[in-house]
């Protein structure tokens, strides 16, 4: 299992952060000039899956699916707003993406009315002005957006022609990946679909599709650990853009993302799950819970009560099992530090399942040179060695 990335790591890993996602999409429209597409639905599920899991992205994720203007733009400047610098930003942005007679990008919503853009539509210099005002120093930002919407059999396109993403959102202290390059479409896959009507307002159903191309590209490589190309454990922003590259241009040649990153040091998306080294405790620690003297071990106590209080949940669950152990420790003041740790947690942490089969029963330890009282040694050395009796046989 690998190690849990919530709070784990900044972006640049130097330090402790939050990890926050913010997936925007809009499948279906209001408009009859703005057609209705099969990915972004599936797009959201499928990325927001693979990015909430604690062990791959440990972000926590908010979805903004098919809602008006307003709201959108509400989500995003609250997104950006009162953020720390170490805080790790995600925005993703899948839905049509259209121009105003002068060239504005603007990425459309439910309302959104292509002649009324300014009104009804999500600015792309909105979105820049929100993440070059937000604090945080570690943002990314994911567009995989249509742009006329026109629809052809077995790929329905996504754009309608040069619009320079990178030119209008590019900053500092942002990494920016976007499904195609300015003079290119993006584009969905359209495999198993027996209508050309796929439009399903109104209805409540939803739509049966996939992830477009680009990001069922992110999600495989994220899902899998193939984007991790150094087997370091950890995918960054540069590894990832190159595993969506070569899936993109394997599948469709005519289209090719593109990415600006402007960050210092690497900006880290998730944890590769197929390289990743298992959770652990600090060996310091665990080496402490074997010691001969039993004043070591009550210290290791403190030590395993104060991890089984994080807000890494995999390390908590290690240190509450090593903490279970030393309930049957031999020294009388193991087990009552022991006891009291252990009850002190399950006030801090009422109805948390704690349970981990990853620790092992707890080793014998050397007992030459300890007293099995829990008592420390005489000045003098340590004390005899005694080995208590055999508990007696409670019978059947």
């Amino acid at each position: 299992m690998a190690p849990d990335m919530r709070s784990a790591e900044s972006g640049n890993g130097r330090g402790k952060a939050r990890r926050l996602a913010l997936l925007v999409a809009a499948d279906e429209y209001d408009s009859p000039d703005l057609g209705a597409l099969y990915s972004p639905a599936h797009d959201v599920d499928a990325l927001a899956s693979a990015l909430a899991e604690p062990h791959i992205g440990g972000f926590e994720v908010q979805r903004v699916l098919n809602r008006p203007v307003h709201e959108v733009n509400l989500a995003i400047e609250d997104f950006f707003c009162d953020k720390r610098p170490d805080d790790v930003l995600l925005l993703y942005v899948s839905c049509h993406g259209v121009k105003d007679d002068a060239g504005h990008l603007y990425f459309a919503t439910t309302n959104t009315r292509v002649t009324r853009l300014g009104a009804t539509g999500i600015a792309s210099t909105f979105v820049r002005d929100r993440m070059s005002q937000s604090r945080s120093r570690n943002i990314i930002l994911l567009l995989d957006c249509c742009y006329s919407g026109a629809f052809v059999e077995g790929l329905v396109r996504r754009g309608d022609g040069g619009v320079g993403i990178n030119e209008r959102l590019s900053g500092s202290g942002r990494a920016i990946l976007s499904s195609s390059s300015a003079l290119e479409y993006a584009f969905e896959l359209d495999e198993h679909y027996l209508t050309k009507d796929i439009s399903l307002a109104g209805t409540g159903q939803r739509r049966e599709g996939r992830p477009s191309i680009f990001t069922e590209a992110l999600v495989t490589g994220l899902t899998t650990g193939e984007a991790d190309q150094n087997h370091d454990g950890r995918i960054s922003v540069d590894e990832l853009y190159d595993y969506a590259y070569a899936k993109v241009t394997e599948t469709n040649p005519n289209q090719t993302p593109t990415k600006f990153s402007d960050v210092s040091g690497e900006l880290i998306v998730a944890w590769s799950p197929a390289t990743a080294k298992p959770p652990s405790l600090p060996d310091e620690v665990v080496a402490a819970t074997k010691n001969p003297l039993g004043r070591v071990r009550a210290v290791a106590v403190d030590a395993l009560k104060e991890l089984a209080l994080t807000e890494d949940a995999a390390t908590r669950r290690l240190a509450y099992e090593q903490l279970k152990l030393l309930l049957d420790d031999d020294s009388r003041t193991v087990m009552a530090k022991a006891r009291e740790a252990i009850a002190e947690i399950d006030d801090a942490r009422p109805g948390e399942d704690t349970s981990s089969p990853a620790v092992q029963p707890r080793p014998d330890r050397p007992v030459a040179g300890r007293a099995v009282t829990g008592d420390a040694p005489a000045a003098g050395g340590p004390a005899a060695a005694r080995v208590p009796p055999p508990r007696p046989d409670p019978g059947p």
